[in-house]
């Protein structure tokens, strides 16, 4: 309880004394990943941001532990394997959400089993 109330104070007092432009420009609401302005990602970020993507949202969360991640210049090669091709179409979706991914080079192989 008083861990979310410290959390609640310091994200208050950052909004009260951040500049507004800053403040504004946090949150990218395409991804909901938090940058602040004027953030250049390297590849390492975009790697850690999609591997966080995949790992903490629910439809992909089983699925995540099988992808894997390579971005060199702003590219996202995804591999591994998935059972259908919604869900191989589904994370190239929100992948492509993701700042610093300019493109999406999707590798991942869809395993019917039959």
């Amino acid at each position: 309880m008083n861990r979310k109330l410290l959390l609640l104070a310091s994200v208050g007092l950052f909004l009260v004394t951040a500049p507004v432009s800053q403040v504004f420009s946090m949150t990218d609401t395409k991804s909901g990943t938090v940058m602040l302005e004027n953030t250049v990602m390297t590849d390492a970020d975009v790697n850690h941001a999609v591997k966080d993507v995949l790992a903490k949202d629910a439809e992909f969360t089983v699925i995540s532990r099988d992808i894997t991640v390579n971005t060199v210049n702003g590219v996202t090669n995804l591999g591994g394997k998935v059972d259908n091709a919604k869900a191989k179409a589904d994370i190239e979706k929100r992948v492509v959400k993701i700042d610093g991914v300019k493109k999406v080079v999707n590798n991942i192989q869809v395993i019917d089993k039959k």
